[in-house]
């Protein structure tokens, strides 16, 4: 049934992932505007218990019987992103949550990450045997990620990656401050006396009072959002690295696809993955998803067709990430299967040879948009 905590209230931004043993329990996380919090939008997570067939909330109650993730109940939250996995590569995954929450201190939006917690204790505050620590050091009484905490920042996106998988990473970006919005991406690196257990480090370093020395766009000084992450190895066997997928104001105005990944020597720095991925350089770009298929990095993006019409795009990396070639996959006809229809809200996910895809045709604001799933077999035909 709905996992709302109030089926009369719209619930909001969904995000799922599997976690636990074998990664075999579909957690999920979303916002509501409780009104047991006067209306403010509150962060949920549920996991999925097979036994039941029934979604459980979880997490320390906050009052009501609701396990609101928010530092601050009286705060607005937005824009949770789920993932899940663990430090020790010798235990199940756990669930982890990003998210967006105005700061106490400078009231702009900051990101905040918590994980869940197994919690045998009995402790009757604590719903569905879990609870939610907040992770990273505390400045200015918050364990914010932000880079200059009086700026807002927006998009959180999360994964486990490095050895064993057994290292969080989450990126971002800031905007505001009469600066361009800036991507950032921050390492959880074990430590017993930070909350949660990990501190967050920015890859690479951030220079004292110079943003740009860790931003990862192409351009400081040009705008970039919305970065989606995945982690992948293009060598079968080897340790996954984070890759990233974002759109970015290239030098003709226009938003320009790029890609980056850790760099692997140095493990402290990401380097560029090609050129623009634009079908056209001289149309803009939105909505970008990257995830591998097997050990080969797919980008899935929303471009304008010329028209004002937003279209499905895809490439794959067909060469060394060095020389960056990105292969077209996209038909000459399309995806969509109304071609006179614009594209919104595209997601992604794959397995070893298969990429799926969804996305809306049509606009969901001023139509009866319609829901379509996608499959793209490698080495075959869409």
């Amino acid at each position: 049934a709905s996992l709302n905590i109030h089926t009369n209230v719209i619930g909001e931004s969904p995000t799922i992932t599997l976690s636990g043993e074998t990664e075999s329990v579909p957690w999920s996380a979303w916002v509501e505007a409780s009104p047991g919090f006067n209306d403010v939008a509150q962060i949920f997570a549920s996991r999925f218990n097979a036994q039941t067939g029934i979604w459980q909330q979880a997490g320390q109650d906050r009052g009501g019987g609701e396990a609101s993730l928010n530092l601050q109940t009286n705060r607005n939250a937005a824009h949770p992103f789920i993932f899940s996995g663990s430090g020790d590569p010798t235990a199940s995954p756990v669930p982890w949550v990003a998210w967006e929450e105005p700061s106490i201190n400078s009231n702009a939006t900051q990101i905040f990450v918590a994980k869940g917690v197994k919690d045998d204790s009995g402790d009757a505050a604590v719903i569905g045997g879990f609870r939610w620590e907040p992770v990273g050091i505390v400045k200015a009484s918050e364990p914010t990620l932000n880079v200059d905490p009086f700026r807002s920042s927006f998009y959180p996106s999360g994964i486990f990656a490095e050895t064993a998988d057994s290292v969080p990473w989450v990126t971002w970006h800031e905007a505001g401050g009469d600066r361009p919005s800036r991507i950032f991406t921050a390492r959880g690196v074990a430590d017993a006396n930070a909350p949660g257990g990990y501190k967050w480090i920015n890859v690479p370093p951030c220079q004292p009072n110079d943003e740009t020395t860790c931003a990862l766009n192409t351009n400081p000084l040009k705008d970039a959002k919305d970065a989606s992450m995945a982690a992948g190895s293009l060598v079968p066997g080897e340790s996954t690295v984070p890759w990233l997928a974002w759109p970015e104001i290239g030098p003709n105005g226009k938003w320009q696809i790029f890609v980056s990944r850790l760099d692997t020597t140095s493990r402290n720095s990401f380097l560029q993955v090609g050129a623009s991925l634009n079908v056209d350089p001289n149309q803009d770009a939105r909505g970008v998803k990257i995830v591998f298929v097997g050990n080969v990095p797919y980008v899935v993006w929303l471009e304008d067709d010329g028209t004002g019409k937003f279209q499905v795009q895809v490439r794959h990396l067909a060469s060394d990430p060095q020389t960056g070639t990105w292969a077209l996959d996209t038909p000459a006809n399309g995806f969509n299967v109304n071609a006179d229809l614009s594209d919104f809200g595209v997601a992604v996910a794959a397995s070893n040879d298969t990429l799926f895809m969804t996305w809306t045709e049509g606009d969901p604001a001023s139509s009866a948009s319609q829901l379509v799933v996608g499959a793209l077999h490698v080495g075959g035909q869409p």
